[in-house]
Protein backbone atom coordinates (compact mmCIF):
# COMPACT_ATOMS: atom_id res chain seq x y z
CA UNK A 1 0.00 0.00 0.00
CA UNK A 2 1.91 3.01 -1.26
CA UNK A 3 -0.35 5.78 -2.59
CA UNK A 4 -2.03 7.10 0.52
CA UNK A 5 1.24 7.14 2.47
CA UNK A 6 2.81 9.37 -0.18
CA UNK A 7 -0.14 11.74 -0.25
CA UNK A 8 -0.37 11.89 3.54
CA UNK A 9 3.31 12.85 3.57
CA UNK A 10 2.48 15.84 1.37
CA UNK A 11 3.99 14.37 -1.78
CA UNK A 12 2.60 14.66 -5.31
CA UNK A 13 1.90 11.55 -7.39
CA UNK A 14 1.44 10.91 -11.09
CA UNK A 15 -0.42 8.03 -12.69
CA UNK A 16 -2.18 6.90 -15.83
CA UNK A 17 -5.28 5.00 -16.94
CA UNK A 18 -5.42 1.44 -18.24
CA UNK A 19 -8.17 1.10 -20.85
CA UNK A 20 -6.97 -1.80 -22.99
CA UNK A 21 -3.71 -3.52 -22.01
CA UNK A 22 -4.05 -6.43 -19.60
CA UNK A 23 -0.56 -7.95 -19.87
CA UNK A 24 0.85 -7.57 -16.32
CA UNK A 25 4.24 -6.54 -17.72
CA UNK A 26 2.72 -3.13 -18.47
CA UNK A 27 2.94 -2.50 -14.73
CA UNK A 28 6.68 -3.11 -14.70
CA UNK A 29 7.03 -0.73 -17.65
CA UNK A 30 5.06 1.92 -15.76
CA UNK A 31 7.21 1.40 -12.67
CA UNK A 32 10.39 1.83 -14.70
CA UNK A 33 8.93 5.00 -16.23
CA UNK A 34 8.44 6.44 -12.76
CA UNK A 35 4.66 6.29 -12.40
CA UNK A 36 3.31 6.13 -8.87
CA UNK A 37 -0.03 4.52 -9.69
CA UNK A 38 -2.39 3.38 -12.42
CA UNK A 39 -6.16 3.12 -12.61
CA UNK A 40 -7.81 0.11 -14.24
CA UNK A 41 -10.88 1.38 -16.08
CA UNK A 42 -13.80 -0.95 -15.39
CA UNK A 43 -16.38 1.70 -16.27
CA UNK A 44 -15.72 1.71 -20.01
CA UNK A 45 -13.28 -1.17 -20.59
CA UNK A 46 -13.64 -4.96 -20.53
CA UNK A 47 -11.29 -6.05 -17.74
CA UNK A 48 -12.11 -9.21 -15.82
CA UNK A 49 -11.49 -9.76 -12.12
CA UNK A 50 -8.78 -12.29 -13.01
CA UNK A 51 -6.96 -9.79 -15.24
CA UNK A 52 -7.12 -7.16 -12.52
CA UNK A 53 -5.79 -9.70 -10.03
CA UNK A 54 -2.74 -10.29 -12.22
CA UNK A 55 -2.12 -6.55 -12.67
CA UNK A 56 -2.44 -5.91 -8.94
CA UNK A 57 -0.09 -8.75 -8.01
CA UNK A 58 2.67 -7.32 -10.18
CA UNK A 59 1.97 -3.81 -8.89
CA UNK A 60 2.63 -4.87 -5.29
CA UNK A 61 6.08 -6.18 -6.17
CA UNK A 62 6.87 -3.22 -8.43
CA UNK A 63 6.03 -0.57 -5.85
CA UNK A 64 3.20 0.89 -7.93
CA UNK A 65 -0.30 1.50 -6.59
CA UNK A 66 -3.30 -0.05 -8.35
CA UNK A 67 -6.69 1.66 -8.27
CA UNK A 68 -9.87 0.69 -10.10
CA UNK A 69 -12.55 2.89 -11.65
CA UNK A 70 -15.63 0.83 -10.89
CA UNK A 71 -18.84 0.88 -12.96
CA UNK A 72 -21.10 0.95 -9.91
CA UNK A 73 -20.88 1.06 -6.15
CA UNK A 74 -21.91 -2.34 -4.82
CA UNK A 75 -20.46 -5.07 -2.63
CA UNK A 76 -19.65 -7.30 -5.61
CA UNK A 77 -17.20 -4.74 -6.96
CA UNK A 78 -15.92 -2.94 -3.88
CA UNK A 79 -15.16 -5.85 -1.56
CA UNK A 80 -13.96 -8.28 -4.20
CA UNK A 81 -11.55 -5.81 -5.79
CA UNK A 82 -10.12 -4.80 -2.43
CA UNK A 83 -9.73 -8.45 -1.46
CA UNK A 84 -7.64 -9.18 -4.55
CA UNK A 85 -5.36 -6.26 -3.73
CA UNK A 86 -6.62 -3.00 -5.23
CA UNK A 87 -5.60 -0.05 -3.05
CA UNK A 88 -8.81 1.82 -3.70
CA UNK A 89 -11.18 3.35 -6.19
CA UNK A 90 -12.06 6.16 -8.50
CA UNK A 91 -15.84 6.57 -8.25
CA UNK A 92 -17.15 7.99 -11.56
CA UNK A 93 -20.20 10.15 -12.08
CA UNK A 94 -20.64 11.07 -8.42
CA UNK A 95 -23.68 13.30 -7.92
CA UNK A 96 -24.41 13.00 -4.22
CA UNK A 97 -22.82 12.52 -0.83
CA UNK A 98 -24.82 9.31 -0.45
CA UNK A 99 -22.77 7.64 -3.20
CA UNK A 100 -19.58 8.37 -1.32
CA UNK A 101 -21.04 7.27 2.02
CA UNK A 102 -22.04 3.96 0.45
CA UNK A 103 -18.55 3.53 -1.01
CA UNK A 104 -16.94 4.09 2.38
CA UNK A 105 -19.43 1.75 4.06
CA UNK A 106 -18.57 -1.09 1.69
CA UNK A 107 -14.82 -0.41 1.56
CA UNK A 108 -13.98 0.02 5.24
CA UNK A 109 -13.94 -2.62 7.94
CA UNK A 110 -15.94 -2.02 11.15
CA UNK A 111 -16.26 0.32 12.94
CA UNK A 112 -15.81 2.65 9.94
CA UNK A 113 -17.80 0.48 7.54
CA UNK A 114 -19.29 -2.95 6.97
CA UNK A 115 -16.71 -4.72 4.81
CA UNK A 116 -16.50 -8.43 5.44
CA UNK A 117 -13.21 -9.99 6.49
CA UNK A 118 -11.90 -12.42 3.90
CA UNK A 119 -9.45 -15.29 4.21
CA UNK A 120 -5.80 -15.74 3.35
CA UNK A 121 -5.95 -14.12 -0.10
CA UNK A 122 -6.60 -10.69 1.35
CA UNK A 123 -3.54 -10.98 3.62
CA UNK A 124 -1.25 -12.24 0.84
CA UNK A 125 -1.36 -15.67 2.53
CA UNK A 126 0.47 -14.38 5.61
CA UNK A 127 -0.60 -14.86 9.24
CA UNK A 128 -1.67 -11.54 10.75
CA UNK A 129 -2.92 -9.96 13.93
CA UNK A 130 -6.42 -9.27 12.66
CA UNK A 131 -7.16 -6.32 14.94
CA UNK A 132 -3.99 -4.53 13.81
CA UNK A 133 -4.36 -5.61 10.21
CA UNK A 134 -7.94 -4.29 9.89
CA UNK A 135 -6.90 -0.92 11.34
CA UNK A 136 -3.99 -0.66 8.91
CA UNK A 137 -6.17 -1.52 5.92
CA UNK A 138 -8.79 1.04 6.91
CA UNK A 139 -6.06 3.67 7.04
CA UNK A 140 -4.65 2.70 3.64
CA UNK A 141 -7.78 2.33 1.49
CA UNK A 142 -7.95 5.20 -1.01
CA UNK A 143 -11.24 6.62 -2.26
CA UNK A 144 -11.48 9.34 -4.92
CA UNK A 145 -14.63 11.02 -6.24
CA UNK A 146 -14.72 11.80 -9.95
CA UNK A 147 -16.79 14.90 -10.68
CA UNK A 148 -18.53 14.83 -14.07
CA UNK A 149 -21.84 16.65 -13.52
CA UNK A 150 -22.95 20.18 -12.68
CA UNK A 151 -25.10 18.81 -9.86
CA UNK A 152 -22.00 17.42 -8.20
CA UNK A 153 -20.25 20.77 -8.50
CA UNK A 154 -23.21 22.46 -6.83
CA UNK A 155 -23.20 19.92 -3.97
CA UNK A 156 -19.45 19.50 -3.80
CA UNK A 157 -18.98 20.51 -0.17
CA UNK A 158 -21.36 17.83 1.08
CA UNK A 159 -19.74 15.22 -1.19
CA UNK A 160 -16.21 15.95 -0.01
CA UNK A 161 -17.27 16.25 3.63
CA UNK A 162 -17.96 12.50 3.76
CA UNK A 163 -15.45 10.89 6.12
CA UNK A 164 -13.27 8.52 4.12
CA UNK A 165 -13.15 10.51 0.87
CA UNK A 166 -9.47 11.12 0.20
CA UNK A 167 -9.34 12.93 -3.13
CA UNK A 168 -11.37 14.52 -5.90
CA UNK A 169 -10.73 14.59 -9.65
CA UNK A 170 -12.64 15.50 -12.80
CA UNK A 171 -14.00 13.83 -15.91
CA UNK A 172 -13.42 16.74 -18.33
CA UNK A 173 -15.35 15.41 -21.32
CA UNK A 174 -18.42 14.34 -19.36
CA UNK A 175 -18.41 17.60 -17.42
CA UNK A 176 -18.30 19.61 -20.65
CA UNK A 177 -21.15 17.46 -21.95
CA UNK A 178 -23.26 18.19 -18.88
CA UNK A 179 -22.53 21.89 -19.36
CA UNK A 180 -23.85 21.68 -22.92
CA UNK A 181 -20.44 22.30 -24.51
CA UNK A 182 -19.31 18.73 -25.16
CA UNK A 183 -15.68 18.33 -26.11
CA UNK A 184 -14.76 21.89 -25.13
CA UNK A 185 -12.71 20.78 -22.15
CA UNK A 186 -10.68 24.01 -22.13
CA UNK A 187 -13.80 26.21 -22.00
CA UNK A 188 -13.83 28.83 -19.20
CA UNK A 189 -17.05 27.36 -17.79
CA UNK A 190 -15.30 24.03 -17.27
CA UNK A 191 -12.50 25.72 -15.40
CA UNK A 192 -15.00 27.66 -13.31
CA UNK A 193 -16.27 24.28 -12.12
CA UNK A 194 -12.72 23.20 -11.37
CA UNK A 195 -12.16 26.29 -9.23
CA UNK A 196 -15.36 25.65 -7.25
CA UNK A 197 -14.38 22.04 -6.60
CA UNK A 198 -10.85 22.99 -5.58
CA UNK A 199 -12.24 25.54 -3.14
CA UNK A 200 -14.35 22.84 -1.51
CA UNK A 201 -11.40 20.44 -1.46
CA UNK A 202 -9.37 23.00 0.47
CA UNK A 203 -12.21 23.55 2.93
CA UNK A 204 -12.72 19.82 3.50
CA UNK A 205 -9.05 18.81 3.57
CA UNK A 206 -9.31 16.58 0.50
CA UNK A 207 -6.47 16.01 -1.97
CA UNK A 208 -6.99 17.82 -5.28
CA UNK A 209 -6.58 15.80 -8.47
CA UNK A 210 -6.37 16.67 -12.14
CA UNK A 211 -6.76 14.61 -15.30
CA UNK A 212 -5.72 15.41 -18.83
CA UNK A 213 -5.37 13.11 -21.81
CA UNK A 214 -3.53 15.81 -23.74
CA UNK A 215 -0.26 17.68 -23.27
CA UNK A 216 1.22 16.89 -19.87
CA UNK A 217 2.17 20.57 -19.56
CA UNK A 218 -1.52 21.31 -18.96
CA UNK A 219 -0.97 19.92 -15.48
CA UNK A 220 0.75 23.21 -14.63
CA UNK A 221 -2.56 25.01 -14.05
CA UNK A 222 -3.63 22.43 -11.48
CA UNK A 223 -0.24 22.08 -9.80
CA UNK A 224 -0.15 25.85 -9.25
CA UNK A 225 -3.44 25.45 -7.36
CA UNK A 226 -2.10 22.70 -5.15
CA UNK A 227 -3.22 19.59 -7.07
CA UNK A 228 -1.13 16.56 -6.07
CA UNK A 229 -3.11 13.61 -7.52
CA UNK A 230 -2.13 13.90 -11.17
CA UNK A 231 -3.60 11.56 -13.78
CA UNK A 232 -2.12 11.76 -17.25
CA UNK A 233 -3.43 10.07 -20.38
CA UNK A 234 -3.87 6.31 -20.72
CA UNK A 235 -2.42 3.26 -22.43
CA UNK A 236 -4.41 3.70 -25.65
CA UNK A 237 -3.79 7.44 -25.96
CA UNK A 238 -0.05 7.25 -25.33
CA UNK A 239 0.43 4.33 -27.72
CA UNK A 240 -1.66 5.97 -30.43
CA UNK A 241 -0.06 9.41 -30.05
CA UNK A 242 3.52 8.14 -29.99
CA UNK A 243 2.92 5.82 -32.96
CA UNK A 244 1.19 8.52 -35.01
CA UNK A 245 4.00 10.99 -34.30
CA UNK A 246 6.67 8.53 -35.41
CA UNK A 247 4.80 7.47 -38.54
CA UNK A 248 4.23 11.10 -39.53
CA UNK A 249 7.93 11.88 -39.13
CA UNK A 250 8.99 8.87 -41.19
CA UNK A 251 6.52 9.58 -43.99
CA UNK A 252 7.78 13.15 -44.21
CA UNK A 253 11.37 12.06 -44.88
CA UNK A 254 12.82 13.01 -48.27
CA UNK A 255 12.72 9.99 -50.54
CA UNK A 256 9.89 8.24 -48.72
CA UNK A 257 7.46 6.94 -51.35
CA UNK A 258 3.97 6.44 -49.87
Amino acid sequence: MFLKKKLNAGKSVVGTMLNLVYNPDIVRIYAEAGLDYFIVDCEHAAYTFREINHLVSVAKNAGVSALVRIPQVDRAHVQRLLDIGAEGFMIPGVQSAETMRETVRLAKYPPLGERGVGGSIVTDFKPVNWAEWVQERNDEIFIMAQIEHVKAVEDIDSILAVQGVDAVIFGPRDLSNDLGIIGQTEHPRVYECYEKVYGAADRQGVVKGFFTAADAAKMGWAVERGARMLLWSGDVATLQTYTAKGVKTIKALPGFNP
